[in-house]
């Protein structure tokens, strides 16, 4: 995701580059370039920060995702509005209207009515003798609540971005997408991923096995992705004309009579002949 968000850059630079070339015949955008803020060293780093709220959600959110279940998951991520509603009223200063109030309202009860469900509904049932395995309620609690916590950090995420862009600094929405993908590359690489291979997990010891990763891309070991082998083909029929095979097709193995020869001797397999006669059949005849 991060390194996708890092080719914002190049077109960044191509749309300066543009608007630069136009404002030389056009006063009005030159006049608009000269107020708007420049682009400093402080800037880029202010920009960097979303990087960090957004990888810490993602963090959260894929944790809590252990121990509970999808469905469960997908929906208390809803209560990322809650927060951004209440954010921007009371640190962005912007005023809400009643009838979003009631829409944040009726949002994080849906979002408690899901959180509470699990407990609600009580532990699965064991059927036909099998024991029904379940997450206990300590795990459910532990995954409810670093999703709300990924969701919280995902609010921040937006509402910092919001502040950036039409704040006193105006940050270009190119150049904050391009910027927050360095920045998220860069943690990746330097900080996480190296950490991954450090913290002990199941993949070989460790939460992320490099070697192993490297060799899964490569597509090695070969035993690991066999190719399927090669069917044999039995020959056609001798009244099967081989003009007429179309691009697709499929055979079918047959021990009656051929239905391309008409004289009586083809009626009956000869005993002699091992090969049963094939028909070929073509998808597109069918339509």
């Amino acid at each position: 995701m991060f390194f996708g968000m890092l080719f914002a850059l190049p077109l960044y630079v191509i749309l300066e580059f543009i608007r630069t070339y136009q404002a030389k015949s056009d006063p009005a955008l030159k006049a608009q370039m000269d107020r708007e803020p420049k682009v400093t060293f402080k800037m880029l780093m202010v920009l960097g920060v979303p990087a960090i709220f957004d990888l810490s959600s993602v963090l959260l959110m894929v944790a809590g995702l252990m121990h509970i279940d999808a469905s469960m998951w997908m929906l208390l991520r809803g209560g990322g509005i809650v927060f951004v509603a209440l954010m921007k009223q009371f640190a962005l200063g912007d005023r809400l209207s009643a009838n979003m109030w009631w829409g944040v309202l009726i949002i994080a009860l849906a979002v408690a009515l899901v959180g509470c469900s699990s407990m609600l509904n009580g532990h699965p049932k064991p059927e036909d003798g099998k024991s029904a395995v379940g997450p206990s309620a300590s795990d459910l609690l532990v995954g409810i609540s670093l999703t709300i916590a990924g969701t919280f950090m995902q609010s921040l995420q937006y509402v910092y971005e919001e502040k950036v862009m039409t704040g006193s600094t105006a940050a270009p929405p190119w150049l904050l997408i391009g910027m927050e993908g360095f920045f998220g590359t860069l943690i990746c690489t330097v900080v996480v991923y190296p950490l991954a291979g450090i913290i002990p997990g199941n993949d070989h010891g460790c939460i992320e096995y490099l070697p192993n990763t490297i060799a899964q891309v490569r597509g090695y070991p070969p035993q690991s992705n066999p190719r399927p082998s090669r069917i044999p083909r039995a020959p056609p029929c001798r009244h099967f004309r081989a003009h007429r095979l179309p691009s697709s097709i499929s055979a079918i193995r047959s021990k009656t009579r051929c239905p391309f020869s008409s004289s009586p001797s083809a009626s009956a397999p000869s005993s002699s002949s091992s090969t049963p006669c094939l028909l070929y059949t073509s998808d597109a005849a069918d339509e």
